[in-house]
């Protein structure tokens, strides 16, 4: 019984390792108190090719209501919304201008 469920892990094992195309979703956190961009991170990994970067920066809102911008990633989770055409005085609007005005935290 016992080599039987050894076997079926390793089994489990070797099908949870195929081979799987994933890319990082990188961005930047918008702070909206201080109205400015945290540094560049890996903030999730999405599953399939990577589309390569856009032609302008995106603004994605997570499903935690957390807003990020991008210049390089043209394609996110799939949880987080693109706000990228949200009017004036939206987050995503003021998370763009951020970007635009190099709005950089201080640590």
């Amino acid at each position: 019984m016992r080599g039987a469920a050894l076997a079926a892990l390793a089994l489990l094992a070797l099908a949870a390792c195929e081979e799987r195309e994933l890319h990082a979703f990188g961005a930047q956190r918008f702070d909206p108190a201080h109205g400015c961009l945290e540094p560049a991170t890996t903030v999730d990994v999405v599953d399939g090719p990577d589309p390569g970067p856009c032609d302008a920066p995106r603004c994605w809102r997570s499903p935690g209501g957390e807003v990020f911008v991008t210049t390089t990633a043209c394609d996110a989770p799939p949880d987080y919304a693109d706000r990228t055409g949200d009017p004036p005085g939206s987050l995503c609007a003021a998370a763009l201008e951020a970007l635009a005005a190099g709005a950089a935290c201080e640590p």
